[in-house]
């Protein structure tokens, strides 16, 4: 009795798989960007449950959400919570490059008739959310890689872990090309009427097409209006090069 009789050991019990996340942006040095936020929640999330991010330490994330491209609704922000504490005792580290997100159940819309909330769970097992915030890349990239990672932890309502991701590891941060040198016009802006907007920019160096980086092409110049504007641009015709020196030519378009 009370006395150990054997023992043994199984290896590789079990599989230790990170939640399903995935994080975008344009790792632009010096620059706010949109920062694109996807996950895969394996655990139903409750109301009034967390989303902890946690950019690498020199970035700064910016409250609040932009946009929610897919989820219940949008979460609020706080980046003063008494669990954002990574800085703590830290050098070289922005307290502003975590921050938290909550699905507060006062914002729920999933409702039945008579006005009460259809589900315990903001999040079922199963769900996506999709969503972007704004951040500031710092000039150059973390070291080492270990660094350079973005933490993704969902939480239940007294702040429990109960999933996430903490090696979502960031871009190579660049500073060519970058723009700069930027200005904006516009004709009156009178409500619900078509406006003309003018852009300019500069970059901070010329790189031939030749010595791109083949990851790294410059394909693409996106433009992203305040919310409730809506893009008047229907055919590539409608976006004019007002600079008659430069070669830029728009030939593919999209909106979202």
């Amino acid at each position: 009795r009370n006395t150990l009789l054997s023992w043994g050991i199984v290896q590789e019990p079990f599989a230790i798989v990170p939640m399903d996340v995935s994080i975008a942006y344009a790792a632009s040095s010096s620059t706010v960007v949109s920062l694109f936020v996807a996950f895969q929640v394996r655990i139903a999330v409750p109301y009034d449950g967390y989303i902890y991010l946690a950019a690498p330490k020199t970035y700064e994330l910016y409250c609040p959400v932009t946009k929610v491209l897919q989820g219940p609704f949008t979460p609020s922000c706080s980046q003063d919570d008494a669990i954002l504490t990574a800085c703590d005792g830290l050098t070289d580290c922005n307290p502003l490059h975590e921050l938290l997100l909550k699905l507060d159940k006062s914002s729920a819309t999933d409702l039945t008739d008579n006005g009460t909330v259809a589900s315990d769970y903001a999040l079922e097992q199963g769900d996506s959310m999709f969503f972007s915030l704004e951040a500031l890349v710092p000039e150059t990239t973390p070291t080492p890689r270990e660094e350079n990672v973005f933490l993704v932890r969902i939480l239940d309502e007294n702040k429990v872990t109960l999933d996430g991701k903490l090696n979502e590891y960031g871009g190579e941060v660049s500073s060519v090309p970058k723009l700069q040198d930027f200005s904006l016009w516009w004709t009156r802006a009178i409500a619900d009427a078509m406006i003309t907007v003018a852009v300019e920019f500069t970059f901070n160096i010329t790189v031939p097409r030749g010595q791109e980086n083949e990851d790294e092409i410059l394909r693409v110049v996106q433009i992203t209006a305040p919310e409730n504007f809506k893009m008047g641009v229907r055919r590539p015709t409608d976006v004019i090069n007002l600079a008659p020196s430069s070669e830029l030519v728009v030939t593919v378009w999209n909106w979202t």
